[in-house]
């Protein structure tokens, strides 16, 4: 039976303004997030999968892409690098 890990998890909100949610949104718009496939079956020895996951009430959606890059995925990669800018994150390398 498969029982999920238990891990203190720390969680961060981080307040934005009007302006730069409506620059994010557009962007999903942009890249297509709507009509996204969820997944693209690509991996790798060395990378990461971002997964972004957007839900209201109604309605739910993750699309995962295993190490996306300005040319693969461009506009998926422009929006990652969008919320990595605006987290607490901003200042880390980045591979």
């Amino acid at each position: 039976m498969y029982y999920p890990s238990k891990y203190n998890r720390k969680t961060w909100e981080r307040k934005i303004t009007d302006f730069s949610w409506s620059n994010f949104t557009n962007m999903l718009e942009e890249c297509g997030f709507y009509t996204m496939n969820p997944n693209e079956f690509s991996s790798g020895l060395d990378g990461s999968y971002w997964n972004l996951e957007v839900h209201d009430s109604d309605y739910y959606k993750i699309v995962t892409r295993w190490s996306p890059t300005s040319t693969e995925y461009p506009e998926f990669f422009k929006l990652g690098n969008y919320l990595i800018d605006h987290s607490r994150y901003a200042k880390a390398q980045r591979y």
